[in-house]
């Protein structure tokens, strides 16, 4: 009987924990949609905050057609912290979402949306949606790693500076700080952009990803990658 009883204690203490699990992940799933989330309490009505499934009146476009390596690797290189970056396997359209854009996707319908969304995020978690929905239509679009970025951190400074990089790559705000007072942000993006530039060109190889004609992709080749 005593073994029964505990047994059964184990058993309740672990469903209380697994139910104390899914209701603080349920409240992180509302704190970050709120996130996303605008009120506009002067042109929108108290029926429109009332109603959960309200769509924003603009549409946003969120998602930008390239056609040539010059431009992914462009757009690749503003990839926004904490982001992750997708193009589209038929149209070459890439877009860029963040980890809240899945959360909000994975319970859309069941959270309880008291906010209007702004267009733009509301465009991002449908975009999230399908990208859950049916992933193979998409790639996922390499970035620079954090080992990577380190180790240009250190190449641009001994190379532009003289310096140690060492001790930039280990601060990134000293390195920011650097850069800003000597006025070389637009080098250093150019520098960064054509790294990216030669891990998107492997990238586009190993998935068979063609743009145009191979004329025009050296072409742009040239005239961007060492710039």
């Amino acid at each position: 009987l005593l073994r029964f009883e505990m047994f059964w204690k184990k058993k309740n203490d672990k469903i209380e924990e697994e139910e104390e699990l899914f209701e603080a992940d349920e409240e992180l799933v509302e704190e970050e949609t709120e996130e996303l989330f605008e009120a506009d309490d002067e042109e929108g009505s108290e029926e429109d905050a009332e109603n959960e499934t309200a769509e924003p009146a603009e549409e946003a476009n969120i998602c930008y057609k390239v056609q040539n390596l010059n431009q992914l690797a462009t757009f690749a290189n503003k990839r926004g912290n904490g982001t992750m970056q997708f193009m589209t396997k038929d149209t070459h359209e890439v877009f860029e979402l963040r980890d809240v854009h899945f959360r909000i996707a994975e319970v859309w319908g069941t959270v309880t949306m008291a906010r209007e969304c702004s267009a733009d995020e509301y465009a991002r978690v449908m975009m999230a949606i399908e990208l859950r929905d049916d992933p193979t239509n998409f790639y996922m679009l390499p970035g620079l790693t954090e080992t990577e970025v380190r180790q240009a951190i250190e190449d641009f400074c001994e190379d532009r500076f003289e310096v140690n990089g060492k001790k930039y790559s280990k601060k990134p705000e000293k390195f920011t700080k650097l850069i800003k007072e000597n006025d070389m942000r637009e080098e250093w993006d150019d520098y960064t952009r054509a790294l990216v530039y030669d891990k998107l060109e492997v990238f586009c190889e190993e998935k068979g990803i063609v743009f145009g004609s191979d004329e025009e992709i050296t072409e742009e080749n040239g005239d961007g990658a060492d710039s």
